[in-house]
């Protein structure tokens, strides 16, 4: 199963990259329990029972597993790796990641498979989900914050072939569907809903000293954040919904107009210019400089 889950995945996006190093429980209701730095994560022993994750900034995700009724128990795998044998040709192996996000891997054994896969969500009062651009889905809270949500789908068969994959919405259920039955695939076919709610995997005050006798603020994108940015709408939550986590964990990030201009900076450029895309270090002794789209790219965000 691991050798299917190693060649699985997309460029930015491989399974068994930064799988959490916590062993199964091996007794009473969870399967896996895991705590890092960004999220709390469990995942029952029972198919039934929910994934539930929670966030160091406070954000509460749950979600159910597909064909969960007629499924058996969850298997220990690897550390931070379990799976469930469903009664369909289907297995779904949630993968806990390092950042705590969790990848819920669906290996698709034939064609008598389903090509439909529905994960109940539960989210906070009056918050919704919505498919964005590029695929993924996006939670916000009635107010209009970003709670997290599934990063776009991807399905590959065993050849490595990309299949068409889908999310569709209807209430509390997202269905991730994937046209594998006509589309000549090579099995077992390996597809995923990845969960996540913290687009920052570190965050922090001064990590190689200060800049200029004054506070430098640095973030790291998490695995999902990453993948986040490098698709879809990537840019445009980063700069909404990033720059707010931002000021959630490291709230001295408001305290001078250059350090947004720098965040922003970033955003635009981390990707394309490769050595911004690391940390992303923000110093408040910087100028305040309205007009960085005009220059940023040549110094990489350093005025």
């Amino acid at each position: 199963m691991l050798a299917v889950l190693a060649s699985a995945g997309t460029a930015d996006g491989v399974v068994l990259t930064d799988v959490a190093t916590a062993p199964s429980q091996g007794h009473g209701d969870l399967a896996l329990d895991v705590s890092t730095e960004v999220a709390d994560v469990t995942v029952p022993v029972d198919p039934e029972g929910a994934v539930d994750l929670t966030s160091q900034s406070g954000e509460s995700l749950s979600l159910r597993l597909p064909h969960a009724a007629s499924a058996q128990d969850a298997q220990p795998i690897a550390d931070g790796i379990v799976a469930y044998q469903n009664d369909n040709e289907t297995l779904t192996v949630p993968v806990v990641k390092g950042d705590g996000s969790v990848q819920v891997t669906t290996i698709i054994e034939s064609t008598q498979s389903p090509e439909r896969f529905p994960y109940e969500v539960s989210l906070p009062d009056g918050a919704q989900a919505e498919v964005v651009e590029g695929g993924g889905v996006q939670f916000t809270s009635s107010t209009g914050e970003f709670l997290g949500g599934f990063t776009p789908p991807w399905a590959t068969d065993a050849e490595g072939a990309s299949l068409p994959t889908w999310y569709e919405i209807d209430g509390s259920t997202i269905t991730q569907v994937v046209d594998h039955q006509d589309s000549g695939a090579a099995y077992p076919v390996v597809a995923d809903p990845w969960l996540g709610a913290d687009l920052f995997g570190y965050t922090g005050y001064n990590r190689k000293g200060t800049w200029g006798g004054q506070v430098v603020i640095s973030a790291k994108l998490s695995g999902w954040g990453w993948y986040w940015y490098t698709t879809g709408s990537g840019q445009a939550i980063l700069h909404s919904a990033g720059w707010s986590e931002l000021l959630k964990k490291r709230p001295q990030a408001d305290d001078e107009a250059t350090l947004k201009q720098q965040y922003q900076c970033h955003v635009v450029f981390g990707y394309a210019v490769w050595l911004a895309g690391l940390h992303w270090d923000l110093e408040k002794a910087r100028v305040n400089k309205s007009n960085w789209l005009a220059s940023a790219a040549s110094p990489k965000c350093n005025w």
